[in-house]
This record gives structure tokens, sequence and C-alpha cells, in this order.
């Protein structure tokens, strides 16, 4: 069996990043503006408390996809909430078992961390997400649901 690993993104891998970051917005039909991103990329790396770009690596280092996670704090949520922001693997290191892998290596961190919950969202269409996210144990909040303004 392979041994997956995540590792935090540096600045250096802004390319890879990137092109990981188009893919996953395409996916969706998401409008991807590049130079927002490489901005966001920056400012993540900057701001540290701000949140975290973790790279999905085979054991041999070859990266197979991405995680976002931003920090947040929230009373019900118990304490510290790491948000799942983004998350990508490349097509062909889909079916594998990577996505469940990758994912509780990150449950594992941030519970080693002491954060309270893991929270993230999805599309309603995204079935095949919404089993891998079900498997490892996260549910709905079936009378919530999420809004956003844009600032």
């Amino acid at each position: 069996m392979m041994k997956l690993t995540l590792r935090a993104a540096r600045e250096q891998d802004g390319p890879i990043l990137l092109q990981m970051m188009g893919d996953f917005f395409s996916l969706f039909q998401y409008p991807f503006d590049r130079i927002e991103r490489e901005k966001q990329i920056l400012e993540i790396h900057q701001n540290p408390a701000w949140g975290q770009i973790w790279l999905c690596c085979a054991d041999d280092l070859t990266i197979l996809g991405y995680q976002f996670i931003a920090y947040t704090y929230s009373f019900e949520f118990k304490g510290r909430v790491a948000y799942l922001d983004e998350y990508y693997l490349h097509e062909d290191a889909r079916g594998h078992g990577y996505g469940e892998r990758f994912l509780e290596l990150l449950l594992q961190k941030y519970q080693d961390e002491k954060f309270g919950s893991l929270r993230l969202e999805i599309e309603s269409y995204n079935q095949r997400a919404y089993h891998l996210y079900e498997k490892t144990g996260f549910k709905l909040h079936g009378t919530r649901h999420l809004m956003t303004k844009f600032l």
C-alpha cells in the first residue's frame, strides 16, 4: 500500500497549486482569476493564523492534490474550527481510496492540534464527495444553509 502524506505548501509550490486550483475551478465551472488566486496563496503564506494549504503527496513525493483549510472559531462547534474550503485530487488519483486516506490524515492532524471541529461545504450534486465525507463521519446539518455576501 502506498504511503500518503500531507505536506504544508510553500511559496515555491505556487505554480503547481495554481494549476490544480484551475483544474478544481473548472470541474465546477467556477470563474478562475489566476492573478487573484496568486495573491490569495501569498496572503495565506504570510498569515499562517488564517489557514493552511496542504499538498497531498504519494510516498515518492508526487503531488496528488491539495486541501485548503481556513481557521475560525465557534462557540457552537467546540472552539477552534478548521474549515475545509477546497479539496482537490488529480483525476487519475481518484477512485483508489486516496481521498479518504488524505482526509483521515487531515482529521488526525487537527484533532491532535486540539481543534473542536472540522467543517466543510459541498455542492449538492456532488454525490461522490458527499459519500466520501459521510464515510469519514461528517454529518449534514439538515436545517442549515450556508449563506454568503461578498464584500
